[in-house]
């Protein structure tokens, strides 16, 4: 598959308006609460800085997707983001980018949260954008970031499991058909993305 990456791991720009970027800043389910969005790294960037700076790199459009009936306030203005609240409560992840997805008509989903402070740009690029014959691409422990094709079975499997509330992304990347990227294939990058991650392979390791 011809590789939509220039040698630095961005988005050619030639390409980028195939691909939009939806980070997600919480829910509130166990995994995922919007107040990490806001927590600080150690250069002084909110985690939510961060991930916008890298969803920027590789999409011409970026939807920042909020909890329903929370508004951000005093948060910077970046250029090509919208922040989004999600269409419905209790939806979880899948909720969040079905918000994102109806109003992209992009090739490309490529889907991140705002608590990964260990992905960056050479995670992305290895992990690629799907072939002919995938719908997705995804981590195969951590799930996200995952790339998603924009297409009608993508759409339909994630409005179903949506309105049934089967809201377990593990299931609907399997659903889609989506490919799991594992750790052998890209060495010491798909196993850690958040602290929790990095603190589950130090005790494995």
């Amino acid at each position: 598959m011809p590789t939509l990456m220039d040698a630095g791991g961005h988005m050619r720009m030639n390409e980028r308006r195939q691909v939009t970027s939806v980070v997600l800043t919480g829910t509130k389910g166990k995994q995922l609460h919007f107040e990490k969005a806001f927590r600080k790294d150690a250069s002084g960037r909110t985690y939510l800085d961060r991930m916008i700076a890298l969803a920027s790199a590789h999409a011409e459009k970026v939807f920042v997707v909020t909890p329903a009936g929370v508004k951000y306030s005093d948060v910077p203005i970046w250029k090509n983001v919208e922040i989004l609240p999600e269409d419905e409560a209790e939806r979880g992840s899948l909720g969040g980018i079905q918000t994102a997805l109806r109003r992209t008509t992009s090739r490309y989903l490529l889907c991140l949260t705002c608590d990964m402070p260990y992905v960056n740009e050479t995670f992305i690029e290895h992990l690629g954008f799907p072939s002919v014959q995938e719908h997705g691409r995804f981590t195969k422990r951590t799930f996200f970031p995952f790339v998603l094709k924009n297409d009608v079975l993508v759409a339909k499997t994630l409005s179903q499991a949506v309105r049934m509330g089967l809201l377990s992304v593990e299931s609907f990347l399997s659903s889609v058909r989506a490919r799991a990227i594992g750790p052998g294939e890209v060495p010491g990058l798909l196993e850690v993305s958040t602290p929790s991650d990095e603190r589950y392979s130090l005790a494995e390791s």
